[in-house]
């Protein structure tokens, strides 16, 4: 961040210096990415560089118009953050632009037109269905979140692999049995949307859906000695390279990178995301497996969930409540909608049978070292 302010200060602008090593800043992912850095760490600097790169998409936009939806996301949040009225018009001239770009999410979604209709339908675009959670948090209209769960439907019942992966071939073609390949980054774009709309509508089965991607379709797709990451990875379960199927992103001194092992990065990290949630109704557990997760409870005070598991090769889940203070609140536990025999233990004793797809809510006084 602080490097990107100086070549603004260095340059006067955010327009690309061919004869210098800094980075454009014009890409439509810079702010998506700043806006991301800011949320998690609430750096002043990095809200002072995106306020610089969504001014420079006003002075853009005043020039030569909107041809570029792709910033959706990050100007959205950042809307959020400042609340300042020209960002707020650029938003709205972004939305209008939707309409003549072939990509209107929202629209296209309270006509039940189907993801793979639409014009813009490759995997860069699942970026832009994701921006219809902060739009909708921004604007305080939940028929964007409403948006974004039929585009997940849609997305799920027409390309949505057996892996989890999304896309054939880097776009939508209205069939999960396509033979073409479906690329990591593709893959890491559907799990981010599917993030999203878990953030904003707190539903299992999109869990179930998150936990399906990140198995197979991100983490399956790292070598076994995890020194590089694929391309594609078929359902047949072989592993095909990024380094030979992207060699022409190689880079000097660093082989192996490529766009897919950078998205990776973002795969696995994103994990932070979804991995446990909360809201004023308590604390959301949707993820399983040997961890340990620090979150804040409804009252602020942190909580550590440890669980103890082989999972998924094995179903039993020892998860442990670790309190600085007693506190009430609910603890919803994310019940799969394939778990047809589920059982909950609270401190040895037996509790209700737990439907399937559900949260499981248990609301009570916790204690530190309480065990499920």
């Amino acid at each position: 961040v602080e490097d990107s302010i100086r070549c603004i200060e260095t340059y006067g602008s955010l327009e690309y210096d061919a004869d210098s090593t800094e980075f454009p800043l014009i890409n439509p992912s810079w702010l998506n990415g700043v806006m991301a850095w800011y949320n998690a760490t609430g750096s002043e600097k990095a809200l002072e560089l995106a306020v610089m790169i969504g001014d420079y998409y006003i002075e853009k936009a005043e020039e030569r118009g909107i041809n570029d939806t792709m910033p959706m996301i990050g100007l959205a949040q950042l809307c959020i953050a400042t609340n300042e009225p020209r960002f707020a018009k650029l938003l709205d001239q972004y939305l209008l632009a939707w309409s003549w770009t072939g990509g209107d999410y929202h629209n296209a979604a309270q006509s039940g037109t189907e993801y793979p209709q639409l014009l813009r339908n490759n995997w860069e675009n699942i970026f832009e269905v994701e921006a219809l959670g902060p739009i909708g948090t921004y604007l305080q209209d939940e028929s964007y979140y409403d948006s974004l769960r039929f585009m997940y439907e849609s997305v799920v019942l027409y390309e949505r692999r057996s892996t989890g992966a999304n896309t054939t071939g880097e776009g939508s073609v209205g069939t999960p049995y396509g033979t073409g390949s479906a690329e990591t980054c593709g893959n890491v774009t559907w799990l981010e949307a599917m993030s999203e709309l878990a953030k904003v509508q707190k539903q299992p089965d999109v869990i179930d859906e998150l936990e399906l991607t990140f198995y197979n379709a991100v983490l399956g797709a790292q070598d076994v000695a995890g020194r590089w990451w694929t391309y594609d990875t078929p359902q047949e379960g072989y592993k095909l390279a990024a380094i030979k199927y992207l060699n022409w992103q190689i880079a000097q001194g660093a082989p192996e990178f490529s766009c897919c092992m950078s998205n990776c990065a973002l795969g696995i990290g994103t994990l932070a995301e979804w991995a446990a949630m909360r809201d004023e109704n308590g604390i959301y557990v949707n993820y399983y497996g040997d961890s340990e997760m620090v979150i804040a409870t409804p009252a602020g005070n942190l909580v550590k969930l440890t669980q103890d598991t082989s999972y998924p090769s094995d179903g039993s889940i020892r998860l442990t409540v670790n309190l600085e203070q007693d506190e009430e609140f609910k603890l919803n536990l994310r019940i799969p909608v394939w778990s047809e025999n589920s059982s909950v233990k609270l401190n040895g004793s037996k509790l209700e049978t737990p439907a399937p797809g559900c949260y499981y809510g248990i609301q009570k006084l916790w204690k530190n070292g309480d065990v499920l």
